[in-house]
């Protein structure tokens, strides 16, 4: 496989088959993946999805005739964490997958959101959360009452130049 991207999230890379991840992680569920009219997309190994204190681990693959390999890593992970501090959850990331290439702010009542990309990244914040057509490791981050951290490695458009050897 073609690495792109020297990140992984549990594990995962972008390129991962199907059968590889969902042998390391058995509790996975699949479907498929179809737009309204039916066309196949691709298939999601996900767990189930949970709001409270939780939060959902999930990845995308190519259909089998585009390659299948994985194009979306997504970990989700929500706590009860009032006054979370910014610096301490970035150490964490920056500790795992390096500098970020951009770090945006938006402020709202009671809590922060910041955009932070790593591999590929939009020019400026004038856009934020805007997701770059190229692959990147993204970081949507909710510091207030809550924490939220919605971690996402994407190739988009079905791998994005993901070839399996």
């Amino acid at each position: 496989m073609r690495e792109i991207l020297p990140f992984s999230i549990h594990g995962v890379r972008l390129g991962d088959r199907l059968r590889d991840v969902t042998a390391r992680f058995p509790q996975l569920r699949t479907s498929s993946l179809r737009t309204r009219d039916g066309v196949l997309l691709g298939v999601r190994a996900h767990t189930q999805q949970g709001y409270s204190d939780g939060g959902f681990f999930s990845v995308l693959f190519q259909p089998e005739d585009m390659g299948g390999g994985a194009w979306n890593v997504t970990l989700n992970t929500r706590r009860r964490s009032p006054d979370e501090r910014l610096e301490n959850v970035l150490a964490r990331h920056v500790e795992q997958y390096g500098p970020y290439d951009l770090l945006c702010r938006v402020s709202y009542a009671g809590h922060a959101v910041y955009h932070i990309y790593w591999g590929s990244a939009p020019a400026d914040c004038s856009a934020p959360g805007m997701r770059p057509a190229t692959a990147h490791l993204y970081l949507n981050l909710v510091l207030g009452s809550w924490t939220e951290e919605f971690l996402v490695l994407s190739a988009p458009m079905f791998g994005g130049g993901v070839t399996p050897e």
